[in-house]
């Protein structure tokens, strides 16, 4: 009796390029000829060529393996007492993750405080970051950019912070959260500040009893910050006022003697803090 020539079958996969630690899923349909008694083996390959033997272990015809980075390479070898055969190699792109971003910024802020920036410390080009949050706090600008200003709200206990990175050109993300905990004594409330008419005295509109002040600058063309020695009172008379030069502020305190004192709030007269949106 002259037996049919073997015959290997033909390998599938669920998708011809994934993100790394997602799972790939391989199929084969049944090979043929010889007396039928075939045994089924997977061999994986990375990008190092180098195949491992995976004996078939759960549905015949079917195996799962977890991406890893660069590429994966896989044939079925199909053994019988006639001889053996082996499907063609089925490459699979696996493209790597986002790097896990490093966030950078206050994680002890006080309740109520405003313009928190956080930033990536570690940020791609390519790679686009949107930052989740809860419902403590409220992004006021940034939000696809590697650098987002928060506002917080007047809550205690503790809150989170998360960013999604998403290569814009495989779609691989990589979300990391970390967690928030506030401190015990709230922010004062943003205020306004404003010139006087006339003259150049500039005005901070929180009136608290306990409220203290530090007056400040930040040069525009260099952002270097400058605190003015001697402002620390409601109104700061500044007789060189430049507003084309400098951005002007005052950080109010809160110090009621009561051993508890707040985390400050940068009140600005012509500036408003915000980090442009990527197009």
């Amino acid at each position: 009796t002259v037996l049919d020539e073997l015959s290997p079958g033909d390998i599938s996969v669920s998708s011809l390029e994934l993100c790394e630690g997602e799972e790939i899923n391989y199929s084969v349909t049944a090979p043929s000829g010889g007396y039928g008694d075939f045994d089924e083996v997977w061999h994986y390959s990375s990008m190092d060529d180098t195949f491992i033997d995976e004996v078939q272990n759960d549905e015949i015809g079917q195996w799962t393996v977890i991406a890893e980075n660069d590429a994966s390479y896989v044939y079925v070898a199909f053994e019988s007492s006639c001889g053996n055969v082996r499907t063609d190699t089925l490459y699979t792109l696996v493209n790597a993750l986002p790097f896990d971003p490093i966030i950078l910024g206050e994680m002890s802020p006080c309740p109520n405080s405003t313009n928190q920036l956080y930033e990536i410390g570690n940020w791609e080009e390519d790679v686009e970051y949107q930052w989740p949050i809860s419902s403590s706090g409220e992004i006021t600008s940034g939000e696809n950019t590697p650098s987002v200003l928060v506002d917080w709200s007047d809550v205690q206990g503790s809150a989170g912070l998360s960013v999604l990175a998403t290569n814009i050109l495989t779609g691989c993300t990589n979300l990391v959260s970390e967690g928030i905990d506030f401190t015990d004594v709230p922010s004062p409330p943003i205020s306004e500040v404003v010139k006087k008419p006339l003259i150049n005295i500039l005005v901070s509109g929180d009136s608290t009893l306990c409220a203290t002040y530090q007056w400040g600058q930040i040069d525009i063309a260099s952002g270097e910050i400058e605190y003015l020695e001697g402002y620390d009172e409601q109104y700061a008379f500044i007789e060189d006022l430049n507003p084309d030069l400098y951005y002007y502020f005052v950080d109010v305190v809160y110090d009621c003697g009561n051993g508890e004192i707040s985390c400050p709030t940068r009140n600005y007269y012509n500036y408003d803090p915000f980090i442009g949106v990527q197009e």
